[in-house]
């Protein structure tokens, strides 16, 4: 009797491979973090998903925080793409503007399914950009947040590069903040360092407020100043 064998097909290795693999190979460390910002930085066709109205889909994570997907290729996107759905490509510049033109967009979610790398908005824009007119109060916090000075500290005491941070409490808009300045010719690569650390800082130890960065030294007096090299 003669068995009848299942071969695969085409569809059937397709259905195989639906849960895609790490795009990046680097460790899960700052230097892997690193090869996700240099690649970014190239990249010319990262991709989004959008709405059937060519929209952005903005998702919302657990804290509340907006964020955009992004992904390496469309081998990454999950669920699997099907007819109608539409897809965009970007390069660096153009998310620099997304993220310029929509305040509220907290970090870029990288290949959520497999490398899963949160790329915080100050690595394409200021974390905080005052508008002109805003009006904005700048002062010391009652109570300093110690566990998120102790890491910045911590850092430039191990980067050469950094002469000094400063850091302050921002009233804007109704709405409070500790505000953060890093003088350093690479400020833009440490606060994207920097950013998930202090994001699981603010969550893990139940911190009063966010913590915004900026490029412009609001904060040029030494009572502000938590950090100098020496």
């Amino acid at each position: 009797m003669c068995q009848r064998r299942k071969t695969m097909g085409l569809f059937d290795r397709f259905k195989k491979q639906t849960e895609p693999t790490n795009f990046f190979k680097g460790p899960r460390n700052e230097k892997g973090f690193q090869q996700v910002i240099d690649w970014l930085k190239q990249a010319n066709e990262i991709i989004l998903v959008l709405s059937h109205d060519r929209k952005m889909k903005i998702g919302k994570d657990g804290q509340g925080a907006l964020f955009l997907n992004a992904y390496t290729d469309v081998s990454q996107i999950q669920p699997m793409l099907k007819k109608g759905d539409v897809i965009a490509t970007m390069t660096f510049e153009g998310l620099q503007r997304i993220f310029e033109e929509n305040g509220d967009l907290s970090y870029l979610w990288l290949n959520p399914h497999s490398d899963s790398a949160q790329v915080y908005r100050s690595l394409f824009t200021p974390r905080h950009t005052f508008s002109e007119g805003e009006a904005i109060n700048i002062g010391l916090p009652a109570t300093p947040p110690k566990p998120i000075i102790d890491l910045l500290e911590d850092y430039a005491r191990r980067d050469s590069g950094v002469a000094a941070i400063y850091f302050g409490l921002m009233q804007s808009n109704n709405e409070f903040s500790y505000l953060v300045y890093i003088d350093s010719p690479n400020n833009h690569e440490i606060v994207a360092k920097l950013g998930p650390q202090i994001k699981a800082l603010y969550q893990s130890n139940n911190i009063l407020y966010p913590v915004d960065f900026t490029y412009e030294n609001f904060m040029d007096d030494a009572k502000y100043l938590i950090y100098q090299q020496v």
